[in-house]
């Protein structure tokens, strides 16, 4: 069982979440709360946060370790995006702030 001190474990003042960000979990634990929902990223886990939102995190270190990778993704580098692929816009109503996207290997992430 691993012992989290009680400074690594507080939670953050509540953050405007200005982009639209992916957030993907190489070592330790990260939480997210949104007001209503808890979403728990563990090691290999990543998830999309929803811009124009407001959230609060933290970060637990796991045998004294926490790595992260946390990737803006602005208005502009989505329009390019969605223009160089020619992606339709879907029409959705999720209210979620935190979208987890799966499981990635941490060697793909490694390789990229």
């Amino acid at each position: 069982m691993k012992v989290v001190k009680e400074a690594e474990a507080e939670i953050s003042t509540e953050q405007f979440i200005s982009e639209h960000f992916v957030v993907y979990v190489i070592k330790g634990t990260m939480n997210l709360f949104d007001g209503s929902e808890h979403l728990a990223l563990k090691s290999g886990e990543c998830c999309i946060a929803r811009k124009n939102r407001l959230g609060r995190f933290n970060k637990i270190k796991v045998n004294d370790e926490l790595e992260k990778v946390i990737i803006a993704l602005d208005e502009k580098f989505l329009r390019s995006f969605q223009e160089k692929h020619h992606k339709i816009k879907a029409k959705y109503n999720l209210a979620d702030t935190f979208i987890k996207v799966g499981l990635l290997p941490i060697e793909w992430v490694k390789s990229t």
